[in-house]
């Protein structure tokens, strides 16, 4: 055996808790309240998950004025068509301003950001 395989190994010790830790993430109260956490926490991510698909609403609505297809876009964008893609049919697409600006910057139209206070 190599001396990195007996580094990467891990002992029996580390092994133990490993199995105890994934034991406790199964029980049924730690279950729920991590689905309660995860409610939480996608409660507060609303406002941006919401600004984010109206922006790539937008953006979709504009490629299809233009009659562009993924294809055209990758091209303008340096973006992947797959990537492309997975921003208007994932339900929590990730969308950076910088992935923004790009493909607006494709379509030839002009980003506007503006913030509203909370009411």
């Amino acid at each position: 055996m190599s001396e990195r395989s007996k580094r990467l190994k891990p002992t029996r010790e580390v092994l133990l808790r490993m199995r105890r830790a994934i034991a406790e993430e199964e029980l049924p109260e730690v279950i729920a309240a991590n689905r309660a956490r995860g409610r939480q926490l996608q409660v507060s991510r609303d406002g941006a998950v919401s600004a984010a698909k109206r922006i790539l609403k937008q953006l979709a609505e504009q490629k299809e004025v233009q009659q562009l297809s993924l294809s055209d876009l990758e091209k303008r964008t340096g973006i992947d068509r797959s990537n492309l893609s997975r921003l208007w049919n994932s339900p929590e697409a990730n969308v950076t301003l910088e992935t923004v600006e790009r493909i607006a910057a494709a379509l030839n139209c002009r980003l506007q950001i503006t913030l509203e206070p909370q009411k």
